[in-house]
């Protein structure tokens, strides 16, 4: 399954605002530069599903 990329822009005393979803991170960069936001990241963002499996994958690999 593929992540979803969105854009996280804002600060803790002004709030926060969620952009996307966007195709990848390039994209999610380009629009935060095309209308000059400030104070943006890119994150990924998996279903439940997908993370409660990454986390298995990643402890049954810690006790190898």
């Amino acid at each position: 399954m593929n992540a979803m990329t969105i854009l996280i822009c804002g600060s803790p005393g002004n709030g926060f605002q969620i952009i996307g979803l966007f195709a990848n991170s390039a994209d999610a960069q380009s629009y935060a530069e095309d209308y000059s936001l400030k104070d943006w990241w890119v994150a990924e963002v998996i279903s439940p599903g997908v993370f409660a499996e990454s986390q298995v994958a990643t402890a049954s690999k810690a006790h190898l």
